[in-house]
């Protein structure tokens, strides 16, 4: 039997817990099998050196490779790369401030915003008491006491129902609720109060939220990290994965079950409720997240065609993926588009009014972009390979929008650039709009060339110096130099021609210009903070009207809970995916040189 060493983690709040590992079990992926995220972007290759842990106890000696990644004051403060450290025996493991705890939580968008959806009603009914003579099932009185309606409550449900059924009781009163104007899923004494909860699964983060289904309100929201980053930053990485090794599919859907659980149980908590009150659930995300989900093989997205096992809307139980709620609640996941496009595409569009009557384009800006292009009712759809980088990845000092994060530069008055934190505190790293506001302005300031390059002006205007990766600036010389180097240029360069090439492609296939567009819509986290003036300075968005372009916010989960609340609006995202045409890009011959020719600035 493998030994079991036992780790104390003390978080960023100093507070203490125990977890478990298996002796020689690498130190990343048991601190993230235990609910926690201990940062990195190169899903434990040793190459990003992020998932920095301080440690005392038994752990393999520090190697030139790993040391090589950490600054000499690292070293000396104890500080370790968890994806290098194997579990020897009993660790005391310090996870720094600047990595996000298990719990940690956007703030709330949509607590109170009431939503139009299809109520879920309250009927009364009367059953008779069990009479000695003529005995009837309570199941048998329940169904004759609701003629026309569906009677679908779990065996609990009808085990504590007969706890008040008592022999030669008179006629009982009792509250049944009624979803969909027809399918009675729990019945009770008391009038109970019926909630859902929409899931988005993102490829970096997760959202959950809990709405009350009778009033249409959404009432609490837990986000946190998708801690299957310790197994690949993109999909891709995750697909190879499971190829790779017999039990990743297992491990991916646990990682994720286990993640919506904790949700789950935030929210409940939240709402001063039991998970037993949760009885709908709605799931977006992008194909092979929705296949994680499920526990179903994402080989198809492998290689082309990239076809999966479902594209259409997939109806299942909360039970039978092992998520804490009502034995009876539904599950629903909307449909997907097709490739790498999915249902959190769908639900995206699904927020926007008068969709048929539009000329528009829609960008949901992440790892895996998506781009569409509306022209009166006919879509085109594809997905973009941006890679991490407007997400803090593979760049030299990326990081997520937490405390810590610059997402605001700009010239002040005396010449020099200027930024704002997140959290008012010392800066550690960029975050996706920080990184698109500091290229904007080194090209504003004509410190980098249209190819990408570092000019002379930058010489002579920034704090510049040359090391292995190039030249290098400097932001900050704080105790952990702050810098942006070439490679980190390189890295916004393919990932702004990834998502401006899908833009030009399928504004092509539409017979559209930008000029042309009544709206362009930018959806996800992302987009919420982006600068839409930075973006078309370095040219992830084509020349446009600035007052045509519309800040969604996380309009997928919005979509996922649009979905939640009315089967018209499930209807409504079915005729969406049907109505989309999905593009390949690669396989479009004007696709590799426009990606060329979009490299430049």
């Amino acid at each position: 039997m493998s030994e079991q060493v036992k780790i104390q983690v003390i978080g960023p709040d100093k507070a203490e817990t125990s977890v478990w590992a298996i002796k020689g079990q690498n130190l990343r992926e048991a601190l993230v099998l235990s609910g926690y995220d201990p940062g990195g972007t190169c899903g434990g290759r040793g190459t990003c050196g992020k998932c920095k842990v301080r440690l005392e106890g038994q752990v393999d000696p520090l190697g030139p490779e790993e040391r090589a990644r950490l600054l000499p004051e690292e070293v000396k403060a104890g500080e370790r790369l968890a994806c290098f450290c194997s579990v020897k025996g009993p660790l005391t493991a310090s996870i720094d401030y600047n990595v996000l705890a298990p719990g940690y939580k956007i703030g709330p968008r949509w607590p109170g915003k009431r939503m139009a959806g299809q109520e879920v009603q309250t009927r009364s009914i009367f059953i008779p008491g069990l009479d000695k003579q003529n005995p009837l099932p309570l199941f048998d009185r329940l169904v004759d006491a609701l003629p026309g309606f569906q009677i679908k409550i779990p065996p609990e449900n009808l085990q504590a129902l007969a706890a008040i059924d008592r022999q030669g009781r008179p006629a009982l009163e009792l509250q049944a609720l009624v979803f969909e104007g027809r399918e009675v899923r729990y019945i009770s004494r008391e009038t109970e109060s019926a909630y859902g909860v929409a899931l988005d699964l993102g490829t970096t983060s997760l959202q959950a939220i809990l709405v009350d289904l009778a009033r249409a309100e959404v009432v609490a929201i837990a986000s946190h990290t998708n801690l299957q980053r310790v197994f690949g930053q993109d999909i891709i990485s995750r697909i190879s994965y499971c190829l790779e090794n017999q039990e990743g599919l297992e491990n991916l859907h646990r990682i994720l079950i286990n993640s919506v659980n904790d949700m789950v149980a935030e929210l409940t908590s939240q709402a001063g409720i039991s998970p037993y009150n949760l009885f709908s659930f709605s799931a977006v995300g992008n194909p092979v997240m929705l296949h994680f989900f499920l526990n179903l093989s994402p080989n198809g997205f492998a290689a082309l065609p990239y076809c999966g096992l479902f594209g259409r809307d997939f109806l299942t139980t909360a039970a039978a993926l092992s998520i804490d709620a009502n034995p009876e609640a539904a599950l629903w996941v909307l449909p997907q588009v097709g490739g790498f496009v999915g249902a959190d595409t769908v639900a995206g569009l699904l927020t926007i009014p008068h969709l048929a009557d539009l000329r528009f384009l829609f960008i949901d800006i992440g790892t895996n972009g998506e781009v569409v292009v509306g022209n009166r009712g006919k879509l085109w759809a594809s997905s973009a390979a941006a890679g991490p980088a407007f997400e803090g990845g593979g760049i030299t000092r990326g990081m997520r929008a937490t405390p810590g994060a610059i997402d605001r530069i700009r010239w002040n008055q005396e010449g020099q650039l200027s930024y704002h934190v997140l959290g008012n505190m010392e800066p550690r790293g960029l975050c996706g709009s920080g990184i698109i506001d500091l290229t904007a302005c080194l090209l504003e300031g004509e410190c980098l060339n249209p190819e990408g390059n570092f000019s002379e002006q930058a010489w002579e205007k920034l704090a510049m110096r040359s090391r292995s990766r190039g030249a290098e600036l400097v932001l900050d010389s704080g105790h952990s130099d702050l810098v942006f180097d070439q490679e980190d240029v390189r890295q916004v360069q393919l990932a702004k021609s990834a998502i401006r090439t899908a833009i030009e492609v399928l504004l092509n296939r539409a017979g559209l210009t930008s000029r042309d567009l009544d709206a362009v819509f930018l959806a996800g986290a992302f987009g919420s903070y982006i600068d839409p003036e930075q973006a078309v300075r370095i040219g992830l968005l084509p020349a446009l009207d600035l007052s045509k372009i519309c800040n969604l916010g996380n309009a997928a989960a919005e979509g996922a809970v649009m979905a939640l609340l009315s089967p018209a609006n499930r209807e409504d995202a079915g005729k969406i995916a049907r109505n989309v045409q999905h593009v390949e890009l690669a396989a479009q011959a004007e696709f590799q040189d426009l990606f060329l020719s979009n490299l430049n600035f």
